[in-house]
């Protein structure tokens, strides 16, 4: 009842992307990935291989709270959660379980190339950094930053929401503290938003 309250006030509200308009929103998604592949074992006295099976899960949901410093330019701060759990297991050993927790916070600025005001569709530039704190089933720590690009698409329902698809580029930078080592890694994503304009 609450939700729907709220969902019919905001449907009722007239914000747009101009200067001291508040942007709220988040996205979130969820994967579940199999992988079956034949490994050759490196021994001189014997040929043998064996199938390996590894299930990632992946469950990521991530935030964000703007303020319009000028017409379509937005700052603001981007919370982000994400859990993975990997199982991997094969005929030789047995089922190998890790599990990881990722809680992160960010800057993000984000510019709208058109003027909303006569039309549904818009689209978006945004540029992000920020650090992030990793958590390993055995409480093995570690810190990191990353840096992201995304662009695309947004669709405005009404004045105050929009649905958005970006894709862009997501750069990670993670010290772990217990192996005393450091990892970097770029991978090309896309994300599925949903935003509320406030004013």
């Amino acid at each position: 009842m609450l939700f729907v309250t709220i969902f019919i006030l905001v449907l009722n509200l007239k914000a747009q992307v101009i200067r001291g308009t508040w942007l709220v929103g988040g996205s979130g998604f969820f994967t579940n990935n199999n992988y079956k592949y034949k490994v050759l074992t490196n021994n001189s006295n014997s040929n043998l291989s064996y199938n390996q099976e590894v299930n990632n899960k992946n469950f990521n949901i991530g935030g964000n709270l703007g303020y319009f410093i000028n017409n379509r330019l937005v700052i603001g701060i981007s919370p982000f959660y994400s859990n993975n759990t990997a199982t991997e297991k094969n005929a030789l050993t047995e089922v190998l379980s890790s599990k990881e927790t990722i809680i992160s916070m960010g800057l993000f600025s984000r510019y709208y190339f058109l003027n909303p005001q006569h039309q549904k569709m818009n689209f978006i530039g945004e540029v992000a950094y920020g650090f992030t704190t990793h958590k390993l089933q055995n409480n093995e720590t570690g810190k990191g930053k990353y840096s992201t690009i995304y662009i695309g698409p947004t669709y405005l329902i009404s004045k105050n929401i929009g649905l958005e698809f970006l894709i862009g580029l997501k750069n990670d930078n993670l010290d772990y503290n217990y192996q005393k080592s450091f990892y970097k890694n770029s991978d090309f994503s896309a994300k599925l938003g949903f935003q509320i304009y406030l004013n």
